[in-house]
Formats: structure tokens, C-alpha cells, sequence
């Protein structure tokens, strides 16, 4: 996995696939082999971005450092620009 030769610098997930797997892969090989910072721009859990695998590691490893409110298109539930730091 590509992340992996990049643990030094942030990991950026940008309006992950509702339902896929891809995302919790990667903050998952990310945040267990080091990582340290991962910026999300989609929406909540219970929503249309990501799986629950993805936000349930986000819990597990991660400590929500921010989140920026930004414009969203009508209909889209909250739109953020969240800033994770590795808790582990």
C-alpha cells in the first residue's frame, strides 16, 4: 500500500466512496505503522462518506485536533475539513 512509504507526512482523504473499504484500509495501515496527522474533507459518520470501519478507527487511533466548517452544495449533510492526530 502506498501509504505506507510515506508515514512522515499527512495522510489526505478527500470525499472517500460511501460504503468502500479504501479508506479504513488506509488510515489503518497509516495510523497502526506511525503515522501521525490525517485531514478528512466529506461528511460525519452516518453519512454519505466512508464506512463505519473508517470512523470507528478514526475513534480508535486517532484525537480530533479540528474541524473546519466549510460551504457545502444544498442537500449534503455537514461538510468538514477535520485534522486528526495519532493518540497512540
Amino acid at each position: 500500500m502506498v501509504v505506507m512509504n510515506h508515514l512522515d507526512r499527512p495522510l489526505f482523504i478527500v470525499w472517500s466512496f460511501y460504503q468502500e473499504e479504501w479508506a479504513a484500509n488506509a488510515a489503518d495501515a497509516y495510523f497502526s505503522n506511525g503515522g501521525k496527522t490525517l485531514i478528512f474533507l466529506g461528511e460525519k459518520s452516518d453519512s454519505s462518506c466512508a464506512n463505519d470501519r473508517f470512523f470507528e478507527l478514526l475513534d480508535y487511533y486517532a484525537e480530533k485536533v479540528d474541524d473546519i466548517d466549510i460551504p457545502r452544495h444544498y442537500g449534503l449533510k455537514e461538510v468538514l475539513w477535520s485534522l486528526f492526530t495519532n493518540k497512540r
